[in-house]
């Protein structure tokens, strides 16, 4: 049987903040560069709608590893974020000119 009296377990919740993990006006600007490839690749410059994105994750990317904790893009540590952004900007890329030349 079940009894009536449960034990309660007192658990402590992790911190969490998003003042830490980066500045909203550099999320902005991403969505910026965003919305802004999206319309040039609705006009039908799909290659420089790629280039745009590709340049805006590669500054944010160098950005992030030149000022590393005090950089206003922040995910997990430096490390991953940059391996992160650098690999996407190279696949963007490689992918873009595979379909667009082959």
């Amino acid at each position: 049987m079940l009894s009536s009296t449960k034990k309660r377990v007192r658990t402590t919740h992790p911190f969490v903040s998003e003042t830490l993990e980066g500045a909203v006006w550099f999320h902005w600007v991403m969505a910026a560069c965003v919305l802004c490839a999206a319309i040039v690749a609705m006009v039908g410059y799909f290659l420089v709608a790629v280039g745009i994105l590709a340049c805006a994750d590669l500054v944010a990317t160098t950005w992030r590893l030149v000022a590393g904790v005090d950089s206003p893009w922040k995910v997990r540590s430096p490390q991953f974020d940059c391996i992160v952004g650098y690999a996407l900007a190279i696949a963007l890329v490689s992918l873009c000119v595979s379909l667009y030349y082959f």
